[in-house]
């Protein structure tokens, strides 16, 4: 069996259904991986990528409403109702085992569209 790679650089050439039964690395060096990374390596629970605002509000109310952090930003810019997404400005709740809802203009773009993938790495 040989086995095939396939890179795509850019978070608008991921179609979700063509991940089922494939392994996906996701890598946003700049953002949303080390934001997460840094939350889950200082205290969260979890943290949930969303695609976009309207998707992290959902879920936001879905972890709890009050009880998880809402953070993001779109375009470079931190979306109004949002905590920054530099996870050493979020609140002690969000590190003491609490959920963070995250949402970034790439990298959870990318890892919400590769969700459905029989296995998904970030980095």
């Amino acid at each position: 069996m040989t086995a095939r790679l396939r890179v795509l650089a850019r978070k608008e050439d991921v179609a979700p259904r063509d991940l089922e039964e494939r392994i996906v690395v996701v890598v946003d060096v700049l953002l949303s991986t080390t934001a997460i990374a840094y939350a889950l390596a200082t205290g969260a629970a979890r943290v949930l990528p969303a695609a976009d605002a309207e998707q992290a509000r959902s879920a936001f109310e879905a972890a709890g409403g009050e009880g998880a952090l809402l953070a993001g930003e779109w375009l470079g810019r931190r979306i109004p109702g949002f905590a920054s997404i530099d996870p050493r400005r979020w609140p002690e709740r969000a590190r003491a085992g609490g959920s963070v809802v995250l949402t970034s203009t790439n990298g959870c773009v990318a890892l919400a569209q590769a969700w459905g993938a029989a296995d998904l790495y970030a980095g």
